[in-house]
C-alpha cells in the first residue's frame, strides 16, 4: 500500500510517498527549492515561494519520482497540528481534496504524537517512559503534550494538551522525562539551563526537535492497519487558538457591538 504523507506543521513543508512503511521517496520545502524546482520565468522570485505554495508541486514531484499517481494511493497521511497556521491549513485542505477526489481513506496525525514516538524510537525508550513535547505557540506559550512508551514500542497520551506560558511548564516538568520539540527553543534561558542541569530529565538536541515525517507515516499506517481512520468531512486542523486575522476580526466585532 502506497501512503502519501504531508508534514505541513512549519515552514519546512515536507512530503513522501511510503509502502508498507519503507519510504520510497522524499522531500522537504529546502530540498525541493534547492535542487529539484525549475520555475518558468514569469514565476514570482524563489523567495516569495513559500512552502505552502510549492505543497502540490511537491506532491506531484514525489509521486512521478515512484512512478505513482494520486489513484495509486491506499491512504493519505497528513499532520492535523499543532502548528504554524498556514501551512496547517493549506496541508489539511490538500489533503482532504485528494482523498475526496479519489475516494482515499485519510488519517489527520497530532504533531505532538509523531514528535514524542519519533523520540522513543530513536532512544529505544523502555515501556513506561515519559515522553514530553512541546510546540511553539507563539507569544512566548507553548503546546505541549504528555506520552507515555507502552509495550508495543508506541506512544499513548497522558491528558490532554495544553496551551501553556513555557516558563510555567519547564517548572513543571515531572521527573525521569525525555523533553523534545521545536518548542524547547522558546523556554526561557534560566528555566533552559535548569532543565539541562537535571539528572533526572534529557533534554534533546535542537537537531532532533523536528516533526519527523517517518513518524507521521507511522502512526497514520498503525492506525489504518487498526481500522481508524479520520471522517473526510469532520477532519480539521489542530489550532488551539484562532489566526491573528481572526482575533483582529473578533475583537473588531466586540468592539463594534459597544462591549
Amino acid at each position: 500500500m502506497l501512503t502519501l504523507t504531508l508534514q505541513t506543521s512549519d515552514r519546512n513543508n515536507a512530503v513522501a510517498i511510503y509502502k508498507d512503511g519503507q519510504c520510497l521517496f522524499e522531500t522537504d520545502y529546502q530540498d525541493f527549492i534547492s535542487h529539484h524546482f525549475a520555475p518558468a520565468e514569469e514565476s514570482p522570485d524563489h523567495a516569495q515561494l513559500g512552502g505552502s505554495t510549492l505543497l502540490l508541486p511537491m506532491v506531484q514531484f514525489c509521486l512521478k519520482q515512484t512512478n505513482a499517481t494520486v489513484a495509486d494511493l491506499g491512504l493519505i497521511a497528513v499532520t492535523q497540528g499543532p502548528g504554524m497556521f498556514t501551512p496547517l491549513r493549506v496541508g489539511v485542505v490538500a489533503a482532504k481534496t485528494m482523498a475526496f477526489a479519489n475516494d482515499i481513506p485519510i488519517v489527520g496525525v497530532d504533531v505532538l504524537e509523531a514528535l514524542a514516538l519519533a523520540t522513543a524510537k530513536r532512544r529505544r525508550l523502555s515501556p513506561g517512559k515519559i515522553v514530553q513535547s512541546v510546540v511553539n505557540a507563539q507569544r512566548k506559550q507553548i503546546f505541549a503534550g504528555r506520552f507515555q512508551v507502552t509495550d508495543q514500542q508506541r506512544v499513548e497520551k497522558v491528558g490532554d494538551s495544553e496551551l501553556i506560558f513555557a516558563e510555567a511548564w519547564a517548572r513543571q516538568v515531572s521527573a525521569d522525562a525525555v523533553l523534545t520539540g521545536p518548542g524547547l527553543k522558546i523556554v526561557p534561558e534560566a528555566e533552559s539551563a535548569g532543565l539541562s542541569t537535571r539528572e533526572d530529565v534529557l533534554v534533546e538536541s535542537e537537531d532532533q526537535c523536528s516533526c519527523d515525517i517517518a513518524a507521521v507515516a507511522d502512526i497514520a499506517e498503525y492506525r489504518f492497519a487498526n481500522g481508524d481512520v479520520d471522517d473526510l468531512w469532520s477532519l480539521s486542523p489542530i489550532y488551539f487558538r484562532p489566526s491573528a486575522a481572526e482575533e483582529v476580526r473578533s475583537a473588531k466585532s466586540v468592539s463594534g457591538n459597544g462591549f
